[in-house]
């Protein structure tokens, strides 16, 4: 994408309707709107006008998503703690209240399914504490979990019979309990276990729907530079994937909207890191 596509792909996103959406629709469209608000802060900040339909839309896809659900939550908390100068006022209260009620259920009959959300929902709610966050509600939860998985790769650093996915996805967790939690301990393991997948990485001949989880899960792992290495050549190989695929895709399918809301973010990513290189310049 260019910034071009990026200028004239701003109306269909403000004007999208987000009632009577699947769950992957919504996740694209919060995706989509995050990335563009992330722009619009960086590279206009007089530009009320843009702010504000973004904005609106932002706490439009905040109220759609199911109060009832982990997954509904882990939406909403993204919409609050990931939207760039953002007050978090009454939707942080709410999420915080959701916290405590749907996480609390959750531990009486834990699920697998539900495992990773739960404690990305944990990051999200004490992650971000500036005093020893470790002493609050579920971290001891949540580091035992990181512990369990630990245990469970084998020399190579593999978890035998899980999706690559998941395995991404667990590895992001981890991540976060050494950068935001400051746990140190596990740090070994999980890079061996980051070689390991990045080592069987499978780029297929031609892009299916099929490979876009694991390719979104790889994109959002290397996104935001923490434990491990910050390689910018294999996230723009895999953000070129996921547009290249967009480009082709049926138009307004679930997997278009996928592919493109990861191909915007990467468009976004990619104006911001101009803007800075050229402010850098002229400071110099």
């Amino acid at each position: 994408m260019t910034e071009k596509d990026i200028r004239e792909f701003f109306p269909f996103l403000c004007n999208h309707r987000i009632t009577s959406q699947r769950a992957v629709r919504l996740d694209a469209l919060s995706r989509m709107c995050i990335a563009y608000n992330d722009l619009i802060c960086m590279l206009a900040c007089n530009d009320y006008e843009h702010r504000r339909k973004i904005t609106r839309k932002i706490d439009s896809l905040y109220h759609v998503m199911d109060g009832s659900s982990i997954n509904g939550l882990v939406q909403k908390y993204r919409l609050t703690k990931e939207v760039t100068m953002a007050a978090y006022g009454p939707k942080d209260e709410a999420c915080s209240e959701l916290y405590y009620r749907l996480i609390d259920k959750y531990l009486k009959r834990p699920a697998t399914a539900d495992e990773i959300s739960v404690m990305q929902c944990v990051v999200y709610e004490i992650g971000n504490i500036a005093e020893n966050n470790t002493e609050f509600d579920f971290y001891p939860w949540f580091r035992e979990r990181c512990g369990q998985w630990i245990s469970e790769l084998d020399g190579n650093g593999c978890w035998q019979g899980l999706p690559d996915e998941t395995a991404l996805r667990r590895l992001r967790l981890l991540q976060d309990n050494s950068r935001t939690f400051r746990d140190t301990s596990l740090d070994s393991d999980i890079f061996r276990a980051y070689n390991y997948y990045k080592a069987h990485i499978v780029y297929p001949g031609q892009i299916t729907a099929e490979d876009l989880p694991v390719l979104g899960a790889w994109y959002d792992l290397l996104r935001i530079p923490g434990i491990v290495p910050y390689e910018p050549a294999l996230l723009q190989q895999i953000a070129g994937l996921l547009t290249d695929f967009a480009a082709t895709a049926e138009p307004r399918s679930d997997a278009w909207y996928f592919a493109t809301s990861y191909a915007v973010t990467q468009c976004c990513a990619d104006l911001i890191d101009q803007a800075q290189r050229e402010m850098m310049q002229q400071i110099a």
